[in-house]
């Protein structure tokens, strides 16, 4: 990903003041100014940057659909920024932290949870107890086959 260098002077050649910033640079070649958890993290604070208008990029994490990371090595994501932004992104970053840290989630109403989420929740707790069962069967079933191979090996042997 190409991010573009400042560029304040119009096609004249002449300096603009109301100029937008403008960067080319390899995104490998940033500083980092955090290495995120995971890819949910990295956004998040991509979010924050953005929001004190410092451009970021997030590398890809690699991390496969089970959760499994594909990049050897480090599973972190790297957030990365333009050189001159590093200190006041890091800053932003550290404010973001201890803001919410600082939240005490007892004392915070969300309020009635709607029907719905009520509904989408039972479902997924009868889901979960569907799928321990059909493990359990599952179990059961690879046992039995397993003691089926066994039975007949040593049948098998004892004939000889």
């Amino acid at each position: 990903m190409n991010i573009q260098k400042h560029d304040d002077h119009d096609a004249s050649g002449t300096q603009r003041h109301d100029a937008v910033p403008q960067h080319r640079m390899d995104a490998s070649s940033m500083p980092i100014a955090c290495e995120a958890r995971n890819e949910f993290e990295a956004q998040c604070v991509q979010s924050v940057l953005e929001d004190a208008g410092i451009q970021s990029v997030v590398d890809p994490s690699g991390v496969a659909i089970f959760g499994f990371p594909l990049r050897a090595g480090s599973t972190v994501v790297p957030v990365r920024v333009l050189p001159e932004d590093l200190s006041r992104a890091k800053q932003m970053i550290s404010e973001a932290r201890w803001v919410g840290k600082s939240v005490d989630w007892d004392d915070v109403d969300v309020g009635e949870m709607p029907p719905d989420v009520i509904r989408m929740l039972s479902r997924a707790r009868s889901d979960r107890v569907i799928g321990r069962v059909m493990m359990a069967v599952a179990w059961i079933a690879i046992a039995t086959v397993l003691a089926s191979i066994a039975i007949g090996l040593v049948r098998s042997i004892a004939g000889r």
